[in-house]
């Protein structure tokens, strides 16, 4: 069963890229980082407080699924608050922050685990993170930049397109 839910997991993060670049283009960055960050959250907590493999099944689809916006979605995201010429030191960073956290956070799994008995403990602490998460993103976005603009709900009407 595990297996199996690992298995998932990988297949649900490589489907949620996919509808993460489609919903950006159907309701911008902003709507979509909020849509993939709850299914992400509720994932955390479904996988909590599952009792059944198919429930968990759910879970772990939801939380893979919802990752899109931690792999793909900040990097858009910085698309749209960024001057250009900021944007690829933002992104180098990004990546290796994303980097030593996977690290941290791959060892940190099995440590919790061992320690409590079970991997609820994990998945409540990344629940708590990814919230964490969202609120320093808010909280930078909305930090005035002289070139740049905090993406709006009305901004889901705004298709990103490619540059000429």
């Amino acid at each position: 069963e595990v297996s199996s839910l690992v298995s998932v997991a990988g297949l649900s993060l490589m489907v949620g890229k996919f509808l993460f670049g489609e919903a950006v283009d159907h309701w911008g960055a902003y709507k979509t980082n909020w849509v993939f960050f709850g299914a992400t959250v509720t994932g955390c907590v479904l996988i909590c407080i599952c009792g059944h493999v198919t429930l968990a099944m759910a879970a772990v689809i939801l939380y893979a699924a919802g990752l899109a916006f931690m792999t793909v979605g900040l990097t858009i995201y910085a698309k749209d608050l960024l001057p250009p010429e900021e944007f690829s030191n933002a992104v180098r960073e990004y990546q290796i922050a994303m980097l030593a956290g996977a690290l941290i956070s791959s060892q940190l799994v099995g440590f919790l685990a061992d320690w409590s008995g079970s991997y609820v403990l994990f998945y409540l602490l990344a629940a708590v993170v990814a919230v964490a998460a969202a609120a320093a993103v808010v909280a930078v976005a909305a930090t005035p930049c002289p070139t740049s603009r905090v993406p709006t709900w009305a901004d889901s009407a705004e298709p990103i397109t490619a540059a000429p």
